[in-house]
Parts: structure tokens; C-alpha cells; sequence
């Protein structure tokens, strides 16, 4: 569910979330932007508007958002943790030359998991990686 034109501070509100400025910010910034930031990414964006900003700051209100389903996370390598706030399913293309990340639909009928009858599913990722068009034409 992309957030769109809502009010951010009534979401967090509605969601139990207290609405500081920082985490108005950065719900803000994940939804307008759809890069799926880094943690540090979202610290470097911010850190000239809130010059006290610390980066255990950007990681406990990240946390907080988190908890509340208002965004979720993707380790789409090892080490890199981003995060989205579009919480229905899709996939993500991340391109190897560029690193942009892409969003896409999936077709229910190709992720099948009926072979898993009696497993309890939390979560269902497709992470697609190559070259993007751009990257393409360089």
C-alpha cells in the first residue's frame, strides 16, 4: 500500500506511533521518494534540516515504523537493509550496475506455495537482480 496524500501525522497517530518531527520525515521521505533508502541514506538526507540528528536516532524511529507496519524492511544483499513502504506484494528489481531498485507486480499464480502445506508463511520476497534500461544504453 503505497501512502500517497495522507496525512502522515494522523497515520502515526492512527497506528499508535507517537508523530515526531524525525519520524513525520522519514515516512515522508520513504513514501515520496520510492528508492528504498538505506538507513544511512535516509540519515544523509536529513542531517541538514536536523543538525542533531544521530544515526542511532534514524535506526530506533526506523524500528518504530517498522513495529507499527507502516514500513517494512528488505535485505535484498547481505548487507543492505532497505526499507519500503509499500507493504502489499511485489517484487524488486535491483539493477548491478546503477543500484536503483525497482518495484514490480507479481502474478499470484507463478508463486504458488501449495508444496508447503503446513508451514506458516510471514513473509513472501522475489528479489530479481541485472541490468536495468539505462544502464543498458551507457
Amino acid at each position: 500500500m503505497k501512502i500517497g496524500n495522507m496525512n502522515y501525522k494522523d497515520l502515526l497517530i492512527k497506528h499508535d506511533v507517537r508523530p515526531s518531527n524525525y519520524r513525520i520525515r522519514i515516512l515522508k521521505m520513504i513514501d515520496e521518494n520510492q528508492i528504498h533508502p538505506t538507513a544511512d541514506e535516509l540519515y544523509q538526507s536529513l542531517i541538514d534540516e536536523f543538525p542533531t540528528l544521530s544515526k542511532m536516532s534514524v535506526y530506533n524511529n526506523i524500528d518504530a515504523l517498522v513495529d507499527a507496519g507502516l514500513i517494512r524492511r528488505l535485505t535484498i544483499e547481505n548487507n543492505e537493509v532497505r526499507y519500503d513502504c509499500i507493504l502489499s506484494e511485489h517484487g524488486h528489481f535491483k539493477c548491478i550496475k546503477c543500484g536503483q531498485i525497482y518495484n514490480f507486480d507479481l502474478d499470484d499464480s507463478l508463486m504458488s506455495l501449495d508444496h508447503l502445506n503446513g508451514f506458516k508463511i510471514l513473509e513472501k520476497d522475489v528479489f530479481v537482480k541485472g541490468v536495468c534500461p539505462v544502464c543498458q544504453k551507457l
